[in-house]
C-alpha cells in the first residue's frame, strides 16, 4: 500500500511536467530615480498577475553591472515583474503583450536615501502586502544585518506574537499564540520549502538545518493554524526562511563574531569584565557560470560556554527556598535523582530536643511526609561546551529558461542541551538532508530525506537516578534512611531524629542488611564519580544512559498553477507524501529486532483566490485532505477575504482550521525516564501494561497525600488524634475518584483548532504603517500527558493496601502516557504593529496580548505557556553619519506559569535591552558592530527548568560587497 501510494503521487507529478507554455522574452534598463544611474544586481521575478505570493517558483534573472537586462522563459500573458533590491523600493509591472515587455526603462525609488535638500522615501508597505488575507510577518535582510543580537533567533523572538523558549544558547524552539513548549510540535519551521525536524525527536533541532545570517534572503511568519497548505503541525503557525539565489547574489562574503556571556562587571578589579568566551565563523560564496549553472556553499562554526540550569529552588514537601538540610522531602528543580520519594513518619519525641547537642537540626513532633534522596545538581553531570558545524551546498541547473533543477545536500552537527520529557544532552548529535528540487513552468516537485544520528547523546536526568541506584539501590537506601533517623545508630554518630546524620549514614556504602552490599555516594570531583559516568555515558542497554536514534524520514510534494481552470481566478493544486523509518534499537521506541517501526502519511489541497468589485475584496480559499496511516482522513478548510475601502483602510477576516496528527514519539514512544515510563498513546502501546482499573491518576495521589498528611500533622492539636490507618481509610475516597476508568487510555486522537480572525491595516503616510489583530481559537483533543501510578495490588481490589503502595517506588510504578484532553479549551488574543521611518530613521513597537478564556480540570490539558502580554520596542538609525548606525531593542514579557512533561513553576516578568552600533568601511565592503544583549536585567529563565539566560557582549566583523 505505501509503495502504491508513493507510486501514484510520483506518477501525477511527472505527468505533469509535460505543460508548456509560449516563449516569452523582456529586456530593458533600470534607473535610479534619484540621480539617473543604471543599478546593478536588481532581481527580477516572473510572477502571475493575480496572486503573486502563491507562486513558489524562482522565476527571474538580475540586472546586469551597466542596469541591463534580457531574458527569455515561458509563460502565459498577462504576468507581473518585480524589481527589487534592498537598497530600493520594489516595484510591479504588469506585461499584456509582447511590446510592453520590450526595452522597457524601470525607475526604483531608493529606500532612504539624502540628496541635499530632496529625501526620497519609499512605502513602508506595498498594496500587495497591505492586500494579503492573514497576517505575516516578516524579516528582511537588511533586518538581518541591523540585527542587535548574536543569533538570528533572537531577530526572530522580536516579532508580534512569537514565544521563543531558550534550551540552551544553540538551541531554540520558536511558536506562537500560546501552548507554547520546549519541544515545540505545533510549529512549523521550514527552510527553503524544506521542513527542519529532526525524524526521531519530531521537532526543529534549533537552527540546525536553518541558514546561516549571510544566507538570510527573508523571513516570514505566519501565526495561527496553517494546516490547509502546510498539513499536520502547522497548528500553531509557520516559519518560512527563505536563502539567496546562487543566480541573483553571488560572490564571497563572511562574517565572524565573538562575544562573551555570563558577565560579571567588575570581576577581580573594578574596571575588569569577566565570562564565558564564544566565537561564531560563518562564509558564503555563490557563483554563477554562465546563465544556465550556478551553485553556491554555505558553512558556519559555533563554539562557547552554554548557559547554566542553575535553579535549585525546591518543589518538594515545604517551602521554595527550603534546602535539602532543612526539609527531608527537598526536591530541587535542577538536582535529578530526588524526583522519587517515600512518604515516612519522620517524628520525634519532643523530650530528646533538651538532651541534643547544639546544630543538631531536628523535625517537629509528628510530622509525616516525603523522604527523597540526595541528588545531583546538573553541572555536576554535563559540561556545558557548546558547538554547532553548519554545511550546505546547491547546484542550480536551467536546461532553458522555464525548467530547471536544484539538488542542495546540508549536514549539521551540535553538542547542546534541550528540555523535553527529560532534560536531554546532544553529545555529536548530527543531521543530515538531501534535497531535490524540479520546477517546470507551473510545476513545482520537490522531494527529501532527512536523516539523524543521536551521537553520544544521553539522559541527563536518568543519569542521577542511575548514579543513585548503582551505589545503594532504593530499598535499601530508604530502609536505611528510616531506622537511623527513627532509632537512631549510637555506632555510626547518628541520633534519633537527627535528620541530616540520617542522610548522610544511608548515602555511605554501609547497609543494615548482613546479605546486602552497598557503596558510598559517588561523589562529584572524585575518580570513581567520574568513572561510573563514563560508563553509564557509554553503554546504550537498560545498563546505561546512552540513547540511540538513528530515525529518517522521507518526503515528496508537489505544486501546480491552475491559473487556465477558472476566468480570473488564481489556483494552486498541491500534494504531498512522508514516510518515517524509526530506528532506535529499542532504547526510545519499542523497534527490537523483530518489530521494525514506520508511518506514512499523505494529504493534498487546491486553493482559489479572486478579486471582485473592482480588485476591492480579496477572496482567498482553501480546502485540503490528510491521511495517516493509524488514524482516519481529516478535511481542513479555510477561507479569508481582505476588504480594500478607499484604498488606504484594509479589513480582513479568516477562518482556519487547522489540525496535528500525533507525532511519531507521542504515537510509538517506550522510554524508561528513571522516575517514570513515558508510553505511546496508540491502543496497542498502552495496552501491554493493563492500567484501566488498576492505575491512579498523580493528580489524585498528590491530594491524597496531601490530605493524608495534614490529618496526621494535627494530632498534637485534635481532641482525637488521628493515626496512620486512619487518616488513610478517612481519605480513601480521594484515591478511588483517580482511579482509570475503561474508558480512558484507549487510544490517542489528532489534535483540532478552529480560529476566526479580524483585522485592520493602514499605510497613513510612507513612512507610518499600523497593523492590528484579534482571533479567538477553539480547541479540541488537545494532545498531552496522563500521568499514573500502578500500585502492586490493583485498587479496584483493595484500595486500602493500594493506598500504602502508592508512594513507595518499590511496590509501584508510575506511566506517562500520551493522550487527549476531554474538554474544549477556548483562547482569544490581540495583537498590534506600528511601524515608522523617516530618513535613516526607524522606530517599531509591537505588542500582542494571549489568555486562555476557557481551560479545564482534565489533568492531561497541557499548559498554555505564554505571557498574557509582551512588548517589543525597537528603534535606531542607518545612518547617524555616513557610514555609522545604531539599533536598540527593547523587550518585556509579563510573568506566567510554566507546565510541561519535566516540570512546572513560575516565570518572572522580565524586560531587557539589546543594543548595536555599527560601522560601515566602503573602502573594505566590511562592517563592524558591537552590542550587549539582555541589558539592564539580571539573569532569567523563559522555560523552567531550562537555562538561566544572561547577558553577551559581542563584536561582529563582516566582509559582504553585496551590502554595499
Amino acid at each position: 500500500m505505501k509503495k502504491l501510494i508513493f507510486f501514484l503521487l510520483f506518477t501525477f507529478n511527472i505527468t505533469l511536467v509535460f505543460a508548456q507554455n509560449s516563449s516569452v522574452q523582456i529586456s530593458g534598463t533600470v534607473y535610479n530615480d534619484l540621480n539617473g544611474n543604471e543599478i546593478e544586481d536588481v532581481s527580477i521575478q516572473v510572477l502571475p498577475v493575480e496572486n503573486p505570493h502563491l507562486d513558489e517558483r524562482n522565476i527571474g534573472i538580475s540586472t546586469n553591472r551597466d542596469g541591463t537586462f534580457r531574458f527569455t522563459f515561458n509563460y502565459t500573458y498577462p504576468f507581473r515583474l518585480r524589481f527589487s533590491h534592498i537598497s530600493f523600493a520594489s516595484q510591479d509591472i504588469i506585461i499584456n503583450n509582447a511590446e510592453e515587455g520590450q526595452g522597457m526603462d524601470i525607475n526604483l525609488n531608493p529606500t532612504s536615501i539624502s540628496a541635499g535638500d530632496v529625501v526620497v522615501v519609499a512605502d513602508m508597505v506595498s498594496k500587495e502586502e497591505l492586500s494579503e488575507t492573514r497576517t505575516t510577518y516578516k524579516i528582511s535582510t537588511v533586518d538581518v544585518q541591523q540585527l542587535a543580537s548574536f543569533d538570528v533567533f533572537d531577530l526572530v523572538s522580536t516579532m508580534g506574537e512569537v514565544d521563543v523558549a531558550t534550551q540552551s544558547m544553540t538551541m531554540q524552539s520558536v511558536n506562537t499564540r500560546g501552548f507554547n513548549s520546549s519541544a515545540n510540535k505545533r510549529f512549523l519551521q521550514l527552510t527553503d520549502g524544506t521542513d527542519n525536524r529532526a525524524p526521531g525527536l519530531n521537532f526543529p533541532v534549533g537552527n540546525l538545518m536553518g541558514l546561516i545570517d549571510l544566507d538570510v534572503s527573508s523571513v516570514e511568519i505566519m501565526p495561527g493554524p496553517s494546516s490547509t497548505k502546510y498539513g499536520s503541525s502547522a497548528l500553531n503557525g509557520v516559519i518560512l526562511m527563505t536563502s539567496h539565489d546562487p543566480f541573483l547574489t553571488q560572490g564571497f562574503s563572511t562574517e565572524v563574531k565573538a562575544g562573551v556571556n555570563s558577565l560579571d562587571l567588575g570581576g577581580k578589579t573594578y574596571y575588569a569584565v569577566e565570562g564565558n568566551s564564544m566565537y561564531d565563523v560563518q562564509a558564503r560564496y555563490a557563483k554563477a557560470f554562465s546563465e544556465k549553472f550556478a551553485f553556491k556553499i554555505t558553512g558556519s562554526l559555533t563554539s562557547g560556554t552554554d548557559w547554566k540550569a542553575n535553579n535549585y529552588d525546591n518543589i518538594g514537601n515545604g517551602r521554595i527556598h527550603d534546602l535539602r538540610r532543612d526539609q527531608a522531602g527537598y526536591n530541587g528543580v535542577n538536582i535529578y535523582g530526588d524526583e522519587n520519594f517515600v512518604y515516612e513518619e519522620v517524628y520525634i519525641d519532643s523530650d530528646l530536643i533538651e538532651v541534643l547537642p547544639p546544630g543538631v537540626l531536628l523535625l517537629p513532633d509528628a510530622d509525616f511526609g516525603p523522604v527523597t534522596r540526595t541528588g545531583y545538581e546538573e553541572s555536576n553531570l554535563v559540561d556545558y561546551d557548546v558547538s554547532t558545524a553548519k554545511f550546505a551546498v546547491s547546484i542550480q541547473y536551467k536546461f532553458n529558461d522555464s525548467y530547471k533543477i536544484k539538488l542542495d545536500g546540508k549536514y549539521g552537527s551540535t553538542h547542546s542541551l534541550y528540555t523535553g520529557d527529560s532534560r536531554i544532552r546532544l553529545d555529536g548529535f548530527q543531521m543530515y538532508q538531501a534535497i531535490a528540487q524540479f520546477e517546470l513552468d507551473k510545476l513545482n516537485i520537490r522531494a527529501y530525506s532527512t536523516w539523524q544520528n543521536s551521537g553520544d547523546s544521553f539522559d541527563v536526568s536518568y543519569l542521577a537516578h542511575r548514579l543513585l541506584q548503582e551505589a545503594k539501590p532504593d530499598e535499601d537506601w530508604y530502609r536505611d534512611f528510616r531506622i537511623a533517623f527513627q532509632q537512631g545508630l549510637p555506632v555510626y554518630g547518628v541520633r534519633k531524629g537527627d535528620l541530616e546524620r540520617a542522610r548522610r549514614f544511608a548515602d555511605s556504602g554501609v547497609t543494615l542488611l548482613a546479605d546486602r552490599s552497598a557503596l558510598s555516594r559517588f561523589e562529584p570531583g572524585t575518580p570513581e564519580f567520574d568513572e561510573k559516568v563514563d560508563q553509564l555515558k557509554g553503554t546504550v542497554n537498560e545498563d546505561g544512559v546512552a540513547f540511540q536514534d538513528n530515525s529518517s524520514l522521507y518526503h515528496i510534494e508537489s505544486t501546480y498553477e491552475l491559473s487556465d481552470l477558472v476566468p480570473e481566478t488564481s489556483m494552486q493544486a498541491g500534494g504531498n507524501f512522508r514516510f518515517y523509518d524509526l530506528e532506535s534499537y529499542g532504547t526510545i521506541f519499542p523497534d527490537t529486532t523483530s518489530n521494525n517501526i514506520t508511518n506514512y502519511e499523505f494529504g493534498g489541497y487546491i486553493t482559489a483566490e479572486n478579486r471582485i468589485f473592482n480588485e476591492q475584496l480579496r477572496i482567498s480559499s482553501a480546502l485540503r485532505f490528510d491521511k495517516n496511516e493509524n488514524f482516519k482522513p481529516r478535511i481542513s478548510p479555510q477561507v479569508s477575504l481582505n476588504y480594500n475601502l478607499n484604498d488606504t483602510h484594509y479589513f480582513t477576516f479568516s477562518y482556519q482550521h487547522g489540525f496535528r496528527y500525533p507525532g511519531v514519539r507521542e504515537q510509538f514512544i517506550n522510554n524508561d525516564l528513571g522516575n517514570a515510563r513515558l508510553i505511546g498513546g496508540l491502543s496497542e502501546n498502552v495496552g501491554q501494561y493493563n492500567l484501566q482499573e488498576n492505575a491512579i491518576n498523580l493528580d489524585a495521589v498528590d491530594a491524597f497525600n496531601e490530605a493524608v498528611t495534614n490529618d496526621l500533622n494535627q494530632t498534637i492539636d485534635s481532641a482525637v488524634p488521628y493515626n496512620r490507618t486512619q487518616a488513610v481509610w478517612k481519605n480513601l475516597s480521594i484515591l478511588e475518584s483517580g482511579i482509570v476508568s475503561q474508558n480512558q487510555l484507549l487510544g490517542i486522537r489528532p489534535e483540532v483548532v478552529n480560529t476566526l480572525e479580524t483585522g485592520y491595516r493602514h499605510l497613513f503616510t510612507p513612512q507610518f504603517y499600523i497593523d492590528l489583530s484579534y482571533y479567538v481559537s477553539f480547541y479540541h483533543d488537545f494532545i498531552g500527558v496522563t500521568r499514573v501510578v500502578k500500585p502492586r495490588t490493583s485498587p479496584s481490589q483493595d484500595l486500602f493496601v493500594a493506598a500504602g503502595q502508592i508512594n513507595n517506588t518499590l511496590e509501584s510504578d508510575r506511566y506517562y502516557i500520551y493522550s487527549n484532553a476531554a474538554d474544549q479549551l477556548i483562547v482569544q488574543g490581540a495583537s498590534f504593529n506600528i511601524d515608522y521611518s523617516s530618513g535613516g530613521f526607524m522606530a517599531s513597537l509591537n505588542g500582542s496580548y494571549a489568555k486562555l478564556i476557557q481551560s479545564s480540570n482534565d489533568p492531561i490539558t497541557p499548559g498554555f505557556n505564554t505571557p498574557p502580554f509582551k512588548m517589543n520596542f525597537e528603534w535606531g538609525h542607518r545612518s547617524i553619519t555616513p557610514n555609522v548606525g545604531f539599533k536598540m531593542v527593547y523587550r518585556y514579557r509579563t510573568k506566567f506559569f510554566w507546565e510541561s512533561s519535566f516540570i512546572d513553576g513560575p516565570i518572572d516578568s522580565y524586560g531587557h535591552f539589546d543594543f548595536q552600533v555599527n560601522a560601515r568601511i566602503p573602502s573594505l565592503n566590511s562592517s563592524l558592530k558591537f552590542g550587549i544583549t539582555n541589558f539592564g536585567v539580571g539573569e532569567y529563565y523563559n522555560i523552567y527548568g531550562g537555562p538561566s539566560i544572561g547577558s553577551i557582549l559581542f563584536a561582529t566583523y563582516s566582509f559582504n560587497p553585496r551590502s554595499f
